[in-house]
């Protein structure tokens, strides 16, 4: 009944909600899991478009992974990636987001680096800013799936940081053409900026199936037998 529930207001959310829904969970609890069946779920798709209603659509994700390389844990790898699965869906807003690199990328020389020249840290965070940070463009709807919060800066935790990061997806979910699906570990920064009410404490919701697939997993094993 409570997962029938929650997922009665996920898809409320996608279809009529704002800001921001933030999946909780203890390590092992399912959140990546969670958020890679949404994207791959047609149905969810189809929600937000209509949500969109007459809009575009741009529905983009990033998972941040603290193994991996400084942009698969860093908030300019996250920029990049929006940015890239955004400009795709929506090709027309390069000239406007990228306007310098649209103008003179033919200009550029055979020995210059075209990222050096135009996609450079700073130029990047800008071209986030004016597309998402900031009211987006009319006739434009944006939703954006962010999972793995409390991986964000790799193995250095830095509560501030985090603080940061949750006070950002806040602030860009709060035009009424953004909103946002974050998830992270119980961890107090995301627990105190992010809305109670639209929570889904998953551990809550999975404890049952993570009890019985323990138990099933040391009936199979033999070393366990009396």
């Amino acid at each position: 009944q409570r997962r029938a529930a929650a997922a009665s207001r996920f898809q409320h959310w996608l279809r009529e909600g704002a800001g921001v829904v933030h999946i909780s969970g203890k390590p092992g609890s399912g959140k990546s899991t969670l958020m890679k069946l949404l994207l791959s779920d047609e149905r969810t798709k189809q929600e937000l478009e209509a949500w969109a209603g007459p809009k575009q659509l741009a529905f983009a994700h990033f998972s941040f992974w603290l193994s991996g390389e400084r942009l698969q844990y860093s908030l300019e790898g996250l920029h990049r990636s929006i940015l890239f699965e955004t400009l795709i869906q929506c090709p027309e807003l390069i000239p406007s987001v990228f306007p310098q690199a649209y103008k003179n990328f033919s200009k550029a020389k055979a020995d210059e680096s075209i990222d050096e020249l135009f996609f450079s840290s700073s130029n990047i965070k800008k071209a986030f800013t004016d597309l998402i940070a900031r009211p987006p463009p009319p006739g434009y709807r944006f939703c954006l799936f962010i999972d793995g919060l409390d991986e964000y800066g790799g193995d250095v935790v830095d509560e501030l940081e985090h603080q940061r990061l949750a006070d950002a997806l806040n602030s860009w979910a709060a035009h009424p053409d953004v909103k946002i699906l974050a998830s992270s570990r119980p961890h107090r920064e995301f627990e105190d900026t992010f809305s109670n009410d639209q929570r889904i404490r998953l551990h809550e919701l999975t404890k049952s199936d993570i009890v019985l697939a323990g138990r099933q997993m040391f009936e199979r094993d033999k070393s366990f037998e009396s």
